[in-house]
């Protein structure tokens, strides 16, 4: 209804535009186009009786695995540890600490950098650049797309045409002197927020020389300086990145790991919207995600979809329809979330075989493998032996990969 309203107004500014014509030519325009808002008027009091017969039993927020925006913050919980732990070390250090979110993908760590400007007082200006929205670019165009972000951010204005040199270091040189002088002339701490961060190291591998060198200059510089700091976000350890060796320039990093949600919070969030869960299915749905938040959110907006396409005026939620959702949501190919840790993160490390193992009941000879899945927590070692930490990625691996 809002793109209809939009062609109504438009639609009244030609007809407006065409009552200022001559005379002797707009007679039969004008006619027509006093017809068709004269049908327009009629078609948007259809729409907004429609719309009001159909309102629906809960607001659907819930997002199916974008990241989340200041806006969305009652869908942002569970993350006050880290917003303290950060701010914490910021606070009290003597030298800038370069800090390192790490994660499994889809579970909010740009989310988490979106709302560090919320979290923070006015202490800190956030200046967030996400790899994954600047694909292909050289070392030198991204620190020239750098800087403009600084400027707008910070100055709020456009950045100076500054050519940097090809060169990597001449480049960082340049790049450097100026943050310095900007940072210098601002109260508040520039926190530069890489996301996305293993597009960079892409970057960087093109010339491992330039690359570990490039890397030992940021380091020394964050090492002597405490008005900017670095962040930076990814799925993968500093030790997975080589040629440059990420781990050997930035041992004093600080890791922020990103985690599922919590129990309380799981549940929090699945009855945002005031939507009837029996305490049994609650348990249910937290224990079969464990928390992942991008599933939650993806399950919680089906099901609300359900409720509202039935017209369920109980607001009661039943099994059948959690069934329901994940049938929606979950069991198919490219659900969004297992399908990305089945096809990226085991197929670029090699962990299939170890994973078909698991869901066979057998241990896996492959510790490294093992290891891998264990730092990563998608995996859980106990009495019984190993089996996947998620219940609902076991069930989309038994039902698409398995044989």
């Amino acid at each position: 209804m809002r793109y209809f309203r939009a062609f109504r107004e438009e639609l009244n500014k030609l007809y407006d535009l065409a009552l200022r014509q001559p005379p002797e030519w707009n007679e039969y325009f004008v006619k027509a186009l006093d017809l068709w808002k004269k049908s327009a008027a009629n078609k948007l009091r259809d729409l907004e009786l429609e719309a009001a017969a159909e309102e629906p039993i809960a607001a659907n927020i819930y997002r199916g695995g974008e990241k989340l925006k200041p806006e969305d913050k009652e869908l942002f919980l569970g993350r006050a540890d880290l917003r303290d732990a950060f701010k914490k070390r910021v606070v009290t250090a003597v030298q800038m600490p370069l800090f390192f979110v790490q994660g499994q993908r889809r579970v909010g760590k740009s989310s988490l950098i979106a709302f560090l400007p919320s979290f923070l007082d006015r202490g800190f200006t956030v200046v967030s650049f996400d790899m994954q929205e600047h694909p292909g670019l050289t070392l030198p165009a991204l620190l020239q797309k750098l800087r403009e972000r600084i400027h707008s951010v910070v100055l709020g204005q456009n950045a100076p045409e500054i050519p940097l040199p090809e060169d990597w270091a001449g480049a960082w040189q340049t790049f450097r002197e100026e943050l310095d002088g900007i940072a210098s002339a601002r109260e508040a701490r520039i926190v530069l927020a890489i996301d996305e961060y293993e597009e960079l190291h892409k970057i960087l591998q093109t010339n491992p020389e330039q690359g570990g060198a490039l890397l030992g200059a940021m380091r020394s510089w964050s090492q002597s300086q405490n008005r900017v700091v670095f962040l930076f976000a990814g799925a993968d350890f500093f030790s997975e990145l080589k040629n440059p060796n990420w781990a050997e320039y930035f041992v004093q990093a600080e890791r922020l790991y990103v985690d599922y949600l919590g129990h309380d919070d799981s549940l929090a969030l699945i009855n945002l919207v005031g939507l009837k869960y029996p305490p049994a299915l609650l348990e249910r749905m937290y224990h079969e995600t464990q928390g992942h938040p991008c599933l939650l959110q993806k399950i919680c907006r089906e099901i609300v979809t359900i409720a509202n396409k039935e017209g369920r005026e109980s607001r009661a939620i039943v099994e059948a329809d959690y069934e329901e959702a994940l049938r929606r949501v979950l069991l198919m190919p490219d659900d969004g979330v297992v399908n990305i840790f089945w096809q990226q993160f085991c197929e670029n490390r090699g962990l299939k075989d170890t994973i078909r193992q698991i869901l066979r009941g057998e241990m896996p000879a492959d510790e490294k493998a093992l290891l891998v899945l264990e730092d990563h927590q998608f995996i859980v070692r106990d009495a019984a032996g190993v089996r996947m930490r998620v219940p609902l990625f076991e069930l989309w691996l038994r039902r698409y990969q398995v044989t």
